[in-house]
């Protein structure tokens, strides 16, 4: 298969700076060789994409956004995004954080200062600031020894990118509301959870065990943030992956269907023609690419 983008496991962090919150998990570094599509998704954190070596880019539902070396840019909540390494992809890294306000008197108002990347909505493109990957670095370099000195590298990131001008990229708003800390730190850790596990053989008392929180609770968690059975987002998870296998590679269908987490080839098949309305070969026969891979 391609050399294609895997988000590995990451560690979350918190720390209080002023009357700001910083919550994040940071995925770095990000490299090629090792790994499985992201599909079209979306988060309710934001979401910083910073291209330390090569090229990237990130495909949108109606726009594409390439990342040269140098380059971030920052994605709001519920903006539906995946990205792709380009062949020359060396090294890049993503951020998922959120900044909440504590009702506190400071000597700063910090949060202020960082506001706009995870309220105003728009898909910020930051251009040749090769020095946001030295945070990362820096990061990266520390993380293994200590807690405290790596979470400061990540929000030293965070208000540094809050500090410099940007392109803005049009897209259509996915709608994003806001909800209580508890909540969006748990959809959060849902959303992280599921997109690493959706391939597997996971259920919703899984899921339940990871978050330490009842299987009931957990479904409701579900219902309010994709609105339908945690089984139904797991399937169209598969589905979607299913889709741009087909259409990016020569796997045969029962492969794809294996790969992605389908027990049987009927299963696959049933699920992808009641979503398509047309079976997989004849989606990649009407789709495809004269550049699919050949496995």
């Amino acid at each position: 298969m391609s050399d294609i983008l895997l988000f590995p496991p990451g560690k979350e962090y918190s720390i209080c700076v002023e009357n700001c919150v910083f919550s994040f998990m940071a995925d770095v570094p990000l490299k090629l060789g090792h790994s499985v599509i992201v599909s079209l998704h979306d988060h309710v954190s934001s979401e910083l994409f910073v291209c330390g070596k090569g090229s990237m880019s990130v495909h949108f539902d109606d726009n594409d956004v390439v990342l040269n070396e140098g380059d971030a840019l920052l994605i709001p909540p519920r903006i539906r995004h995946c990205s792709r390494p380009s062949v020359e992809a060396q090294e890049c890294c993503a951020v998922s954080f959120i900044c909440q306000r504590r009702q506190i008197s400071c000597g700063e108002d910090v949060y202020k200062k960082v506001q706009h990347l995870t309220e105003s909505g728009n898909i910020m493109v930051y251009r040749a600031h090769p020095e946001m990957w030295k945070f990362i670095s820096d990061f990266t370099e520390r993380r293994a020894s200590d807690s405290l000195i790596p979470s400061m590298d990540i929000v030293g990131l965070i208000l540094y990118t809050a500090s410099l001008e940007y392109e803005t990229v049009t897209h259509y708003s996915g709608g994003y509301s806001d909800s209580g800390l508890e909540d969006i730190t748990r959809m959060t850790q849902l959303d992280q959870i599921i997109e690493r596990n959706y391939m597997n053989d996971i259920t919703i008392e899984d899921i339940a065990e990871k978050m330490y929180l009842s299987s009931r609770h957990v479904y409701r968690i579900v219902k309010s943030r994709y609105g339908k059975t945690f089984r139904r987002v797991i399937t169209d998870r598969r589905l979607e992956l299913a889709r741009q296998l087909l259409l990016t590679c020569d796997l045969t269908a029962e492969k794809i269907a294996e790969y992605v987490g389908f027990g049987s080839r009927e299963g696959f098949y049933r699920e992808f023609t009641k979503k398509y309305s047309i079976t997989p070969m004849e989606y990649r026969k009407q789709n495809s690419k004269k550049d699919m891979v050949k496995i």
